[in-house]
């Protein structure tokens, strides 16, 4: 994996991607909150109940995403590949 279009040495490859993967979940994270708010904003809710199921149903799937879903074990080959560098 090329860091940075080539600009920065090896070692910091797994930086690169832990960020890539956080870019990824951010990603996910905002699309699902818009998708909540349109649907809610869609369909009229108003009552207090209805408000408080939608900030669950717009918050509690993302805030799962962000904590339970961790980046991929460094592989058996790219831990050979960094010790021979």
């Amino acid at each position: 994996m090329r860091v940075l279009f080539g600009t920065a040495d090896a070692a910091w490859a797994a930086y690169a991607g832990a960020m890539r993967m956080k870019q990824i979940k951010l990603a996910g994270v905002v699309v699902w909150v818009a998708a909540a708010v349109v649907v809610g904003l869609v369909t009229g809710v108003q009552s207090t109940g209805g408000l408080a199921l939608l900030a669950a149903f717009a918050l509690l799937p993302p805030l799962a995403l962000m904590f339970l879903w961790h980046e991929p074990q460094e592989t058996m080959s790219e831990s050979i590949q960094g010790g021979r560098r």
